[in-house]
């Protein structure tokens, strides 16, 4: 199954368009779509992507939070949140 990825924070910076599309198994979690966008991250962008701040990193749909066990099946779109701090 395909699914999009909304990039924001440090990880827009490596893609001007903001998102990516991965493949992932039907039964994908949030758990697969982070390591699957790992290993992206790694093969595209080499070491400009941060693997720590994905780490770190929320993954949600457009209406929540989502857990790492989180079934994506359906969701069709993922935004990656990384942390962010500012005053």
């Amino acid at each position: 199954m395909k699914i999009d990825l909304r990039l924001f924070g440090a990880f827009r910076d490596l893609d001007p368009s903001g998102v990516v599309r991965l493949d992932v198994a039907d039964d994908a979690t949030v758990a697969s779509v982070r390591e699957a966008f790992a290993a992206f991250g790694l093969r595209a962008w080499g070491e400009r992507f941060q693997p720590g701040l994905l780490a770190v990193s929320a993954f949600a749909s457009e209406r929540e939070v989502l857990h790492d066990r989180t079934p994506v099946a359906g969701l069709g779109e993922l935004a990656v949140l990384p942390p962010v701090s500012g005053g």
